[in-house]
């Protein structure tokens, strides 16, 4: 059994640390190389981790033998291309956090504390976006439109997605508070609004997938439903506050995108489509099965850019075994969170779980588009939820067991 101090230091401090750099490691790059700081403290904690208990999860194990084949083909690349690739370590990073939310949250109470971390997270991005607003620090927020999103600009977008799909749930959590739910609520509407502006299509894509998967697997549609006309006519009212904003913001992101012919023809993601097909086409079978090498395309195709889809980047670097492995993580997490679905009928609040996993599934299924499989706080923050999710779920049905196992054997003496 873990100590209090290793509950805390992985679930809330590992988070809020995590939290902070995400906000200021393109800020700090050019004076202290921060994310290779947090690289090292995530290795050794990983590393310590595993001196704490096995962690026994079929989704766990699948997404190990992906890190392990993204560490293979890591190896390729070095020895084809003459580096190590860091999207290396940053897959194995962002996969074991789902075995911390298995491993420490195991109970109602635990799970709660779970969900009042996530809060505060997104509580200390909206402190660090209003506090770049107040310096006057930007980057690459496409123009100057007047606001700044912080250390992560505009790609802010793509974490605040995944903070947000557990929202019904921190809404259920904590409903005896009147005070809170209406500060739940105006922070809802506060990340809705950063989501929008940014104009991030994958953001976009995941936001719509994730909620429309919660919306056909709760049961509290009505609910939701209400929530939701809530914060439609809250975003309709403040439009005439953000519409200059996001007309900038628009108008800047046409010149990155357009939607006529020709000019989709020469967008990036189209060109890695084309680029990675074309090449499939043209080299041996045996390539294509185990790919190139991780992140080596910018060196393979003598380009100045890495591929920003999951789909194109693992296809062409870890082949068609390393597509079936990430493919196979998120099955698998579906299939371990529909497991527990017996349980629903003793405990509601079992569905609302498996709901809000599913949404986090099919968020970051969506998300893929905008490249997120190496990315270690979107992931990890994902998988440290749904794993707490199964870690609750895990503790209920050894409870539903033994009461069951309780009550034959009373039967057995009647």
């Amino acid at each position: 059994m873990f100590r209090k101090w290793e509950f805390d230091l992985y679930i809330k401090y590992l988070s809020y640390f995590n939290v902070l750099v995400l906000s200021y490691v393109n800020l700090l790059k050019d004076t202290i190389d921060i994310g290779l700081i947090r690289g090292i403290v995530l290795f050794l904690l990983a590393t310590y981790f595993f001196t704490l208990g096995r962690v026994s999860s079929k989704t766990f194990n699948w997404l190990m033998y992906f890190s392990l084949y993204i560490l293979i083909m890591g190896v390729i690349t070095y020895v084809r291309y003459d580096f190590f690739p860091d999207k290396v370590l940053k897959v194995f990073l962002g996969s074991i956090s789902f075995a911390y939310g298995i491993f420490f949250i195991n109970s109602y109470e635990r799970f709660v504390e779970l969900n009042r971390v996530f809060i505060i997270s997104i509580l200390i991005i909206i402190v660090t976006i209003a506090l770049a607003n107040v310096t006057g620090v930007n980057y690459k927020l496409y123009a100057e439109t007047g606001v700044s999103l912080g250390g992560q600009g505009v790609n802010i977008a793509k974490n605040l997605t995944i903070f947000i799909m557990p929202f019904p749930m921190f809404l259920l959590l904590f409903n005896k508070k009147k005070g809170l739910l209406l500060a739940l609520r105006i922070l809802y509407i506060l990340c809705l609004l950063i989501i929008v502006i940014s104009l991030k299509r994958g953001a976009m894509i995941g936001l719509l997938l994730g909620t429309l998967t919660y919306f056909i697997v709760s049961v509290k549609r009505g609910r939701f439903i209400r929530n939701s006309m809530l914060v439609i006519i809250a975003v309709f009212l403040a439009y005439p506050f953000y519409e200059p904003i996001l007309q900038k913001t628009f108008t800047a992101r046409a010149e990155n995108f357009s939607l006529e012919e020709k000019d989709i023809e020469t967008e990036g993601r189209y060109q890695e489509y084309k680029m990675t097909f074309e090449d499939i086409k043209n080299k041996s079978f045996v390539r294509t099965i185990f790919g190139e090498g991780v992140q080596s395309e910018a060196k393979y195709f003598n380009i100045n850019r890495f591929h920003h889809t999951d789909f194109f980047s693992i296809l062409f670097g870890a082949g068609v075994i390393g597509l079936i492995l990430y493919i196979l993580t998120y099955y698998n997490a579906y299939i371990e969170v529909r497991y527990f679905r017996r349980l629903e009928l003793k405990y509601p609040l079992v569905r609302e779980m498996r709901a809000v996993c599913y949404a986090l599934i099919f968020s970051i299924v969506g998300l893929s588009i905008s490249g997120v499989y190496h990315t270690i706080d979107l992931r990890g923050f994902a998988y440290l939820y749904i794993g707490g999710c199964l870690g609750v779920m895990r503790s209920f049905f050894m409870d539903f067991i033994q009461k069951a196992s309780i009550d034959d054997k009373a039967g057995l003496h009647r």
